[in-house]
């Protein structure tokens, strides 16, 4: 096709004709063509099983940064009776799109070649899924504006090194909020991101409602709910906060208002992360690999827990002590009357409401 050397894939029920280039994982590099990153199946996965779940026969979805089509496809086939379209500035990625939509046999309602900045803003959907290549930043703006009330955005990021505070600055620039290069960065990395989210929509008089987030491999997964008026709007701002960290116990915490003085990072989501009726609601498909049926039984377990967590590596060099098997320091918590539950963030993290003292004694009788 126009001298693109093709292979063949299957991903999800879609096969898919994509560029012939090597591929690892990861990010990838940008190479100018339509780019495919078979790393991202469970996170194309995440949002096939949220569509399910949503059940709103008829809903029209936008694959806002097409490449090959392998999301939009997917959602054509495996969420019968949802409207698809993509959109991709690529000519080479619309026209694979096409090829690849004849090729499985699903209609796309509109297959866009331009900005999705330019097509968003005289095109509205009810969702309207960015998956960029870095940050989306570029493109919360024009999203915002165009989705309607009642609709839903899909937000991934792969400049986790950012987020999570590896370079500060940079994530300052981008996000115009501190983050902490701690444990826990992934969540509140993932927080920072939302709270972006949040004051975005605020600019066009609309309020966010998360419904499912996660941070995996290397990017980090927002899905919102829309709602539109401006008291809904000033109202989301009471969600956001900062997050206070004590670097010489370990010791973190949340606050809705600037800290005076010490480490933080913010101003990022304080609120929850995931949506209880819809989270309850994802059921793994039968051709889904097993990353995607742990990560969502992950998420169940998560709904309502305790904002920020610890790892039990972290807490080790803290408190210059032997690691105890995490089973062991969660019957331990569980058993002084506190909620423990395990973390997708990290496999030896944990999330509780105990205070300090009580997690420091919790953990020494691990």
């Amino acid at each position: 096709m126009n001298g693109l050397q093709l292979c063949e894939i299957r991903e999800g029920l879609a096969r898919l004709l994509v560029p012939n280039v090597p591929r690892g994982k990861g990010p990838g590099k940008y190479t100018g063509l339509p780019f495919y990153n078979p790393s991202m199946e469970k996170n194309r996965d995440m949002t096939v099983l949220l569509l399910r779940a949503l059940d709103r026969t008829g809903i029209s979805f936008l694959d806002g940064l097409s490449a090959t089509g392998v999301l939009g496809i997917r959602v054509a086939l495996e969420v019968p009776g949802t409207r698809v379209s993509c959109n991709d500035w690529n000519s080479d990625a619309s026209r694979l799109d096409l090829k690849n939509a004849e090729m499985n046999g699903v209609k796309l309602e509109i297959v866009a070649n331009e900005k999705l900045q330019a097509h968003l803003s005289k095109t509205s959907y009810e969702f309207i899924d960015i998956d960029p290549f870095g940050t989306p930043l570029p493109f919360l703006d024009v999203a915002f504006q165009a989705v309607p009330k009642g609709g839903f955005i899909g937000i991934t990021a792969t400049d986790t090194a950012v987020l999570c505070g590896a370079q500060a600055n940079a994530c300052f620039r981008r996000y115009e909020a501190r983050p902490l290069h701690i444990d826990c960065c992934k969540e509140i990395g993932l927080r920072i991101l939302i709270g972006c989210c949040a004051r975005a929509a605020a600019r066009h008089d609309k309020a966010i409602i998360p419904i499912l987030s996660f941070s995996a491999d290397h990017y980090m997964r927002a899905i919102m709910a829309v709602d539109i008026g401006a008291k809904k709007a000033d109202e989301t701002f009471r969600h956001l906060g900062y997050v206070i960290y004590d670097s010489e116990t370990g010791e973190r915490s949340l606050s809705r208002s600037i800290p005076a003085a010490g480490n933080l990072a913010g101003p990022l989501w304080a609120d929850g992360l995931l949506d209880m009726k819809t989270v309850s609601r994802l059921k793994p498909l039968q051709h889904m690999r097993h990353g995607t049926s742990q990560l969502v039984e992950h998420l169940k377990a998560e709904v309502g827990a305790p904002s920020l967590f610890y790892d039990s590596d972290f807490l080790s060099k803290m408190l210059r002590k032997s690691p105890p098997k995490l089973p062991r320091l969660i019957d331990s918590l569980r058993s002084a009357g506190f909620v423990a539950i395990r973390t997708h963030f990290s496999p030896e993290g944990v999330k509780t409401d105990a205070p300090w003292a009580a997690l420091v004694e919790a953990y020494a009788n691990a």
